[in-house]
């Protein structure tokens, strides 16, 4: 996943229907890179160095898909191997972060209130990648037009970004660039950037080649070659009191962002954003590392960092809760924001109905639970749960 390209070679240029091949060698150096992110650091092809597994070498033209698959095997290419980053702990260790590392917030003092508070837990908190697995792979059409335009039909998400990243790498207009999308087999975020090198790989070849140019993935393709919801690792020290009181909170968020930046900085901040959840924490210090690693970039997702800060955050109420011997929903109602409470990045709550929501939800609570109780003494292999958990939005995506 992490190597030096020594050569690309043909071992023929005369495979059935094959139309031509393409690498970094046949595209100019600065139209070979974008920008879907603060840092230029997308390439249609890999130059030198591949950065991970899947990540474009190269594309084979042929008049038929089978031909196309049937002339790539006679691509060799060699590679002298290197030791790639793979994991978060990978990147802690060789401290092998992007740039836009040093995003936090501080409110309070919580180093001093960690220091009188009568309790302190520490720990950490894992949660895992997740794939889009859209039912349509990304797949697309380009279409060479008159006057130097191009038109494409693309299964992206995100038309305008696909339209602006097209016209730099030809040096054309965006009135020049007409992408269609009629419609999608899903998303969910991981058609919202990724779809573009497939793109933009397909443009050169149609512009160079002056003919359509038609891709789509095969599922295993995909999943090699696409990011996921990215990996998080929450490190945690937190602060409280015999009711259950927070009264500080370190926090330390480290996001597995893959080879390059994409969406990760945007999804770093709003779990930074994210790490209170619905609960008022006076002194809290909350910081977020992009980690990069020799993976495929991991991307726009269904809660873009929320549900992974959320998971942390209730997971320190949980042992909360188990320290002192409390009910875990005794714990989250007595944190909860009301009326008036700051967050920890200033905004004032007004009309905060929160408690009051929290106190309907619950009303049927004691009831239910006896139920499920019930249920579980006269049922051996099949079992019930119960739970109430808050969630709070600060940024809707």
């Amino acid at each position: 996943s992490h190597a030096e390209i020594k050569s690309i070679t043909l071992t023929t240029k005369t495979s059935p229907g094959m139309i031509g091949f393409i690498s970094s060698k046949d595209i100019p150096k600065i139209a070979n890179s974008f920008s879907v992110s603060a840092l230029r650091d997308e390439r249609v092809f890999a130059e030198s160095r591949v950065e991970c597994c899947g990540q474009i070498i190269g594309i084979m033209i042929a008049d038929t898909r089978d031909n196309a698959k049937l002339a790539a095997k006679n691509v060799c290419i060699e590679y002298d191997t290197l030791e790639p980053v793979l994991s978060i702990e990978d990147a802690i260790e060789k401290s092998s972060f992007f740039p836009l590392n040093n995003s936090g917030l501080i409110s309070g003092t919580p180093e001093e209130a960690l220091k009188n508070a009568e309790y302190i837990l520490e720990g950490e908190v894992r949660t895992g990648g997740q794939e889009h697995f859209y039912l349509e792979p990304q797949c697309g059409l380009v279409v060479p037009e008159e006057n130097g335009g191009i038109s494409v039909h693309s299964s992206t998400q995100n038309p305008t970004e696909t339209q602006s990243c097209i016209s730099e790498m030809l040096n054309i207009p965006m009135s020049k660039v007409n992408v269609l999308v009629k419609r999608i087999g899903g998303g969910f975020g991981g058609k919202e950037t990724r779809s573009i090198p497939f793109i933009l790989a397909s443009t050169w070849a149609s512009v160079k080649y002056g003919r359509p140019i038609r891709f789509a993935l095969e599922r295993d393709e995909d999943m090699i070659m696409t990011g996921y919801r990215h990996p998080f690792l929450g490190r945690y020290k937190i602060g409280f009191n015999s009711q259950g009181i927070i009264q500080a909170l370190d926090l330390e968020l480290y996001a597995n962002a893959g080879y390059t930046m994409d969406l990760s900085f945007a999804a770093m901040e709003r779990a930074l954003l994210h790490a209170e959840n619905s609960y008022h924490i006076s002194n809290i210090k909350v910081k977020g590392f992009l980690c990069k690693t020799n993976l495929p970039s991991n991307t726009a997702f269904r809660g873009f960092g929320g549900p992974q800060i959320m998971m942390i955050v209730e997971h320190y109420i949980e042992k909360i809760a188990f320290r002192l011997n409390l009910p875990p929903e005794v714990v989250r109602k007595r944190n909860l924001y009301q009326e008036g409470d700051f967050t920890y990045y200033g905004q004032k709550l007004s009309d905060c109905t929160l408690l009051r929501c929290w106190e309907e939800c619950v009303s049927r609570f004691k009831g239910m639970r006896t139920e499920i109780e019930e249920f579980n003494a006269a049922n051996k292999w099949v079992k019930r749960g119960l739970a109430i958990v808050p969630t709070n939005t600060e940024s809707p995506l």
